[in-house]
């Protein structure tokens, strides 16, 4: 899948997307938006907030579940935003395109939804 797939079939939706920096991934910055496809057949990106990281070591961060690390504050912004509105989120970093468990979140907070 592409970001242009993206684009085809899953607008309306939330997406984090990474921007590698410093060619190996030391230093990103990742731009939180939501995309949605406007009358004139326009998509449009509206930034909801960005982050920028730096750390030690080269590479792609993923988690221990093999899914991409994603910024604290605006990784939960996402995801309690796409449970809130109802919409697909997406996280986006190299080739790497996933859709967001909202379940697994939902669970770490079983008072909140």
């Amino acid at each position: 899948m592409t970001e242009e797939d993206l684009n085809k079939y899953n607008v309306p939706r939330l997406q984090i997307k990474c921007t590698n920096v410093s060619g190996d991934y030391k230093e990103t910055e990742w731009s939180y938006d939501l995309v949605y496809k406007h009358f004139t057949n326009e998509i449009v990106y509206i930034n909801m907030g960005s982050t920028k990281i730096e750390k030690n070591k080269a590479g792609i961060s993923l988690n221990e579940d093999g899914t991409l690390d994603l910024p604290i504050r605006n990784g939960v912004h996402i995801k309690h935003d796409a449970i809130t509105l109802n919409l697909l989120a997406f996280a986006i970093c190299g080739d790497i395109i996933e859709k967001i468990d909202l379940v697994k979140f939902k669970k770490k907070f079983p008072d909140k939804y």
